[in-house]
């Protein structure tokens, strides 16, 4: 079914990627000349002591005042403690 629907909804469809172009018959000739993209490079940082501080300290603000909103005191009573 969902394959029925990608059918019919393919043609309008305004936003498509470059594999979607270079598979598709009526674009693949128009298309064939796009440079390649390599994969992603993933990069990893090391924080220093003080933007390792900073982050914690954020990361905590954000917990805790998610903590307080409706689905945090939710997630609080499910997976943390009773709070009365």
């Amino acid at each position: 079914m969902s394959k029925q629907i990608r059918d019919v909804i393919e043609p309008v469809i305004i936003r498509r990627n470059r594999l979607d172009l270079q598979n598709n018959p009526y674009y693949k000739n128009e298309v064939k000349d796009l440079s390649k993209v390599e994969p992603p490079i993933e990069w990893f940082f090391e924080l220093t002591k003080e933007q390792s501080v900073f982050y914690d300290k954020y990361k905590a603000f954000e917990f805790e005042k998610y903590l307080k909103s409706g689905s945090g005191r939710a997630f609080a009573k499910k997976r943390l403690c009773s709070i009365d």
